[in-house]
Formats: C-alpha cells, structure tokens, sequence
C-alpha cells in the first residue's frame, strides 16, 4: 500500500522525504533520552544519518543505491555498507579530507547501535548521549559539504 501511495505524492515532496525522517528520528532520539530510554535513542541517532545519507545519494548525487550494489558487489543486504561506501568515495573524490572524519564517526556511530540493538549490555546516558553527538557531528558535517 505504502508503493501504491508513494507513487502520487509530489515529487518536490518525495526528494524531502528522507530528510524529514531523518530529522523525526533526531527528535525522536532526544526525547528518548529525556525519558530515559537509552538503548532505542542509539538505534534513532544512527538512523538519522543513514536516512541523511540516503537523501544525499538520491537527491544531491543523482545515484540509485541497488544499482551501485549490484555494480559494485554488494549483496542487497548490505544497504548500510552501500550508503557509506557511496559518500566516502564521493568525499574522495571532492578531494575532501572529511571523509576520514565521517568513517570513523559513522563507524563509531554504527558499533554502538549494534551493541545497543543486539548486545546483552546496558546502555547507559553517557553511551546514549556520545551516540546522540556522533550522530549530530555527522549530520552536522554531511549538511556543510551536501547542503
């Protein structure tokens, strides 16, 4: 039904799409962690930026993600490794030195969502607020180079 409705909104609505979930999940994750929800804030930080990332790659980029994994050898399963993959080769290819700064806070961002989602171990403030700062320094980094 989503496919069905999503074809008949307005495509200047459609290219924001992503951008405002992203922007819901940041809310989100900060109102988790105002009501001491810590584990799912890290799981809203970190898709913030993915769903920021995936609205740069579509709507600044021009490239569509399943093309690029299957060109590119990633199975349809890895769409997160797809989306970074995809801004560190364009950041290389800006000559922007930033790239390194975003892998490693992606990085770090993406281990704490694994550990929060997956693992037996409790996530506390301190953990919910770096997650939450990672994501934001993120977000904060792709908007200066893509916005």
């Amino acid at each position: 039904m989503l496919k069905f409705y999503y074809r008949f909104i307005p495509v200047e609505h459609k290219m924001n799409v992503l951008k405002e979930k992203s922007k819901f999940n940041t809310d989100a994750a900060d109102l988790l962690i105002k009501n001491y929800l810590y584990a799912p804030s890290i799981h809203c930080s970190y898709y913030s930026c993915l769903q920021f990332m995936k609205h740069i790659i579509l709507n600044k980029l021009g490239i569509n993600p399943v093309n690029y994994a299957s060109d590119n050898g990633f199975g349809s399963d890895r769409s997160h490794e797809t989306f970074r993959d995809i801004i560190i080769k364009d950041l290389k290819n800006r000559q922007k030195r930033e790239w390194r700064e975003f892998n490693t806070q992606f990085g770090q961002l993406k281990s704490s969502r694994i550990q929060s989602d997956y693992d037996e171990i409790e996530i506390n403030e301190p953990v919910a607020r770096t997650s939450k700062n990672l994501s934001d320094s993120t977000l904060r980094l792709l908007k200066q180079i893509y916005l």
